[in-house]
């Protein structure tokens, strides 16, 4: 296998010393591929980290790669606790030989002959906090997912390992199957909402990122990365002055502020009428700078707009009356 730098990942005592999340996933993931199915454990247990770096840099073939797994403190702490629950499963599979899980009663049947076992009691139970774990983080999932997933944990007694149970089902969330709920639902309005303060609309400009955004979130990662992430490439594609109140911590909402809300008392507009990508509106910061606000209005009433509002009607008014009087014919 290739190299790598694991002076930079593991400290004397074997543990992994501050690494990405994201780099022990493609680690985990080309030492998957060599050896085939290897245990979500893997990612998250120390001391089994450090057999995946190992296994990375080609140190073990893959017999000694299976052998040095039963030497860890992880396996013999682990290994009567695995070996009771495939017991207890080969007795449940017996119980419930036969019953197509496609069958909608499914659930109802197997509960019928194996409801009394040890396995069915256990993932029944782990099967309701999953549900609610989902609902949570705000997975979408089916019945038939739920029920296949609470079985992958549980059969590798894991059932109690938060962090394997973290990372599972954090490949689990995705965007775009309905809209989100939960713990994802909060981040995703609030991105939205600063997206919209940047003249952009979220889930149109980042589609392709927000399943990874969720997933790092979910990981926890501060959702102020992604706000940054939108900031700076706002910044980078506005001119000069406006970009650079945008990377001094503005957003264009609070930057056009002013003028939006004089536009729209001298326009006699809706200020919801008015976007942030509003030509008009753009026009009152260029290269040359930001324009006074006397300025501004005097640019709002060249716009053809202004001419059918109440208060363009009585300044021709007034100017009609003047000339009127200057000339006698009103008292």
């Amino acid at each position: 296998m290739a190299g790598f730098e694991s002076g930079t990942l593991v400290d004397d005592s074997g543990a992994l010393d501050g690494v990405a999340k994201k780099t022990i996933e493609e680690i985990f993931r080309l030492v998957e591929a060599e050896y085939g199915d290897i245990d979500d454990i893997f990612a998250t247990d120390p001391e089994l980290q450090k057999l995946l770096v190992d296994a990375y840099e080609g140190k073990f073939t893959p017999q000694r790669f299976y052998n040095e797994v039963t030497l860890t403190k992880w396996f013999k702490s682990n290994a009567e606790a695995l070996q009771k629950r495939g017991f207890y499963k080969r007795i449940y599979d017996d119980l419930t030989k036969g019953i197509d899980r496609k069958d909608p009663d499914y659930k109802e049947k197997v509960r019928k002959v194996a409801g009394d076992s040890e396995y069915f009691r256990g993932l029944d139970s782990f099967e309701a906090e999953l549900e609610q774990t989902l609902t949570e983080k705000g997975i979408k999932y089916t019945p038939e997912q739920l029920s296949s997933w609470a079985e992958e944990i549980y059969k590798s007694a894991n059932e109690r390992n938060t962090s394997f149970i973290d990372r599972f089902l954090n490949r689990k969330i995705t965007f775009g199957v309905g809209a989100p709920t939960g713990t994802a639902a909060e981040n995703i309005a609030s991105l939205r909402e600063y997206a919209r303060d940047m003249g952009l609309d979220l889930e149109r400009d980042y589609k392709s990122s927000l399943s990874d955004w969720l997933q790092r979130l979910d990981r926890g990662e501060s959702i102020q990365v992604f706000k940054d992430l939108i900031r700076d490439n706002v910044a980078a594609t506005e001119g000069k002055v406006t970009g650079d109140l945008v990377k001094r911590g503005l957003t264009l909402k609070e930057i056009y502020g002013p003028y939006k809300e004089l536009m729209a008392s001298t326009l006699e507009l809706s200020p919801e009428e008015i976007t942030l990508n509003d030509p008009l509106l753009r026009s009152a910061i260029s290269q040359d700078g930001q324009l006074n606000l006397f300025d501004w209005k005097k640019r709002l009433r060249t716009d053809k707009r202004w001419e059918f509002t109440e208060a363009a009607r009585e300044d021709v008014y007034a100017n009609t009356y003047k000339i009127l009087r200057d000339f006698g014919f009103t008292g």
